[in-house]
């Protein structure tokens, strides 16, 4: 099985906000972006992680 590991990071700050770590066997790894957080999901999970505030 092949494994990903991404990483979400604060530009303004440097900040890794999340690592995440997926299957990437031929399924896609679907990555949704909503104002305060993200969401990354595969076929076994789904992973919310929050964004800081913009200012």
């Amino acid at each position: 099985m092949t494994m990903v590991r991404n990483a979400v990071i604060d530009l303004g700050t440097g900040q890794t906000l999340a690592t995440p770590l997926y299957s990437a066997d031929c399924q896609p790894i679907a990555w949704t972006w909503f104002p305060d957080y993200i969401e990354i999901a595969d076929a076994a999970l789904v992973e919310r992680i929050r964004l800081p505030a913009i200012d």
